[in-house]
């Protein structure tokens, strides 16, 4: 039986193998016998001289390695796990970590239920889905006979992005103090839990982080404040525009996240703006946060004149008239419905439209609206979901929309999320109208 070699790769790009190093070695034990200062001519598989070399050629493999593996961890390029976390501490810019699901469950007595007793569920009852997967209550809920149903705030008891199950999977009551007559359900998902950052995307922000630009550079305007924590919160996009590189202006346009709160610590004069809608709070709260950074001693550049303005939104998939003929737009989804004896259209939909809401705030300033994607995302994001195409329809043909829809460098797209979701056959998904 041939015996299996070791083989790596260095740093370098060199390919290294046991093999190459012990072969080295007994060319150096010939020639020391060659020149009379060894009788160790016998190197054959099996042989205590084999036997020496083989073992001499694994250490020095081993060391080899450990040398390439520090070098390695030396290059932000390369760095993994702790390595690479102590880049991100040297800079402030710091692994991103895993956090926990959060909804609301209903508890719920029978119809019919006549009794005086008043059933109580704590703060910490513990419920589940049929996998196993444990929400703990933070809100103390009472039924009687006039209350059959009560909410309740749950979070998950770990940490991971498994754990933002999916409507109607949290069906156990894990605690013997609730009777068995109450049931549980969760008519939304519950969401918000992520995993603990992978080094890749890690590395990537380590890379772009703000010390690695010029005060003043366009990348740094559209990286530092991003990077600020309370800038962070209201402004989920930036980009820079100069009209060239000799002049002293630079015009920010800055996309709002849709955290929408009320100005209580701005020190500005977007304070003053009367609030209209949460649109225009929210302009407000990213206006004034970016302008309270740049006011920041270390932040206020001397000789350049810095304008912020909100961006502007664009939004794709809505009714539109091409050529005198009205066309309208729709999500087109397929599913098993022995697999999914339960789904519906309404439930799906549902799904479909937080999908649309999270591909939406993901978008950034200029980049072109691709339908496709979404469809991709539909399809990754919502276990029913086998096919999904968005069509543009006149009434009676539909076509695949696969173009790609440019957005000006001061937009951000938006997909209409109230565009119609359609349960369609195969067929009638992937027909092309081209005429």
């Amino acid at each position: 039986m041939a015996e299996e070699d070791i083989e790596f790769t260095t740093l370098d790009g060199d390919d290294i193998t046991k093999s190459d190093i012990r072969d080295e070695i007994q060319e150096m034990y010939l020639d020391a016998n060659t020149e009379g200062y060894t009788k160790i001519t016998d190197f054959s598989i099996g042989s205590e001289a084999y036997h020496l070399i083989d073992t001499l050629a694994n250490l020095m493999l081993e060391h080899i390695e450990m040398n390439d593996d520090n070098a390695k961890q030396l290059l932000i390029s390369t760095a993994e796990g702790e390595f690479l976390d102590s880049w991100g501490d040297r800079v402030g810019v710091h692994r991103g970590t895993a956090s926990a699901s959060e909804g609301v469950v209903t508890f719920s007595l029978p119809t019919g239920y006549a009794s005086e007793n008043t059933i109580t569920i704590p703060v910490g009852t513990v419920v589940a889905t049929d996998d196993a997967i444990g929400f703990t209550t933070e809100t103390e809920v009472i039924l009687n006979s006039t209350n059959l149903t009560g909410t309740a705030e749950v979070i998950s008891e770990e940490d991971g992005e498994y754990n933002n199950v999916l409507a109607g999977t949290i069906v156990h009551i894990l605690s013997d103090s609730v009777p068995n007559i109450v049931t549980v359900t969760n008519e939304s998902a519950m969401t918000g839990a992520t995993d603990i950052e992978e080094d890749d995307p890690y590395r990537q922000r380590l890379i772009l982080a703000p010390f690695n630009f010029p005060v003043n550079s366009r990348r740094w305007f559209m990286t530092a404040p991003l990077d600020d924590e309370s800038v962070a919160e209201a402004v989920s996009d930036l980009y820079g525009v100069k009209s060239d590189l000799s002049t002293t202006d630079i015009l920010l346009y800055f996309k709002p996240t849709s955290l929408g709160s009320e100005l209580t610590d701005c020190n500005c004069q977007a304070d003053l703006r009367e609030y209209e809608n949460d649109t225009v709070r929210m302009m407000t709260k990213a206006e004034c946060r970016l302008k309270q950074f740049f006011n920041l001693e270390e932040n206020d550049i001397i000789g350049l004149n810095l304008s912020i303005l909100p961006a502007s939104s664009k939004t794709f998939l809505v009714d539109e008239e091409i050529d005198g003929v009205e066309y309208s737009y729709a999500i087109a989804v397929m599913w098993d419905s022995e697999d999914y004896p339960n789904a519906t259209l309404s439930s799906i939909s549902d799904s479909v439209r937080s999908v649309i809401t999270q591909f939406n705030d993901a978008g950034l300033i200029g980049n072109s609206f691709v339908a496709t994607n979404l469809a991709v995302l539909i399809e990754e994001q919502v276990e029913e979901v086998t096919v999904c195409r968005i069509v543009q329809t006149d009434g009676e043909n539909y076509r695949e929309v696969t173009d790609e829809m440019p957005v000006n460098q001061n937009e951000y797209y938006i997909a209409n999320p109230n565009v119609d979701i359609i349960k369609a056959s195969f067929k009638s998904v992937i027909v092309r109208d081209d005429a």
